[in-house]
């Protein structure tokens, strides 16, 4: 949306199945990518990549979680989810809950 905005598109040259082939991919290319900060910087650490700031403002992004019905009362379940959403509070806000 950022890009149409300005009459702009992107070119996909390439898709991966999962985040973490990106930077193995990416350091052999002359390709670039937009991903979150925090897994840039993991990334330009672990494969010497360069990180630049996008030359358009891009808007944050949600994540989510979806379970089966069946395992809403599940207390290992319960538990797993508790987690996670601390993990995300973590990662969003850089704060221990």
């Amino acid at each position: 949306m950022a890009l149409s905005q300005q009459n702009l598109e992107r070119h996909v040259q390439v898709t991966l199945p999962h985040i973490l082939a990106i930077p193995a991919m990416i350091a052999s290319t002359d390709l670039i990518v937009t991903v979150a900060t925090r897994i840039a910087n993991r990334f330009a650490k672990d494969y010497n990549l360069q990180m630049f700031s996008p030359p358009i403002a891009l808007a944050g992004f949600d994540i989510s979680m979806a379970w089966h019905q069946s395992t809403n009362n599940d207390k290992a379940i319960q538990w797993l989810r508790s987690e996670l959403i601390s993990i995300g509070q973590i990662i969003a806000t850089g704060v221990q809950v």
